[in-house]
């Protein structure tokens, strides 16, 4: 088990402490945060991680992400994914 993983396991659903934690781990491996975003038993903290992670400025596959809201079932992980929907650039919208 990784190490992000773990740490998005410790949330516990409403103190986000072991959240900002799992920030600092989720820069070294941007990939697998998005991959964790499908996994139900932490996919709450890894939106709320990608979403945390684009309000820094940080840059995130954001196609990836959304690429897994259709299966996503977890109505917190839901909300947090379209709270993203201000980071998808749209070309023809001037």
């Amino acid at each position: 088990m990784s190490e992000l993983r773990r740490a998005l396991l410790r949330f516990d659903g409403t103190h986000t402490a072991e959240l900002v934690e799992a920030l600092n781990v989720a820069r070294a491996d941007k990939a697998e945060l998005v991959a964790l975003c499908e996994d139900s038993a932490v996919a709450v903290g890894a939106t709320w991680v990608v979403k945390a992670l684009l309000e820094q400025g940080e840059d995130i596959d954001m196609r990836g992400v959304f690429a897994r809201l259709a299966w996503q079932t977890e109505w917190g992980a839901q909300l947090h994914i379209l709270q993203c929907v201000w980071r998808i650039a749209y070309p023809n919208c001037g």
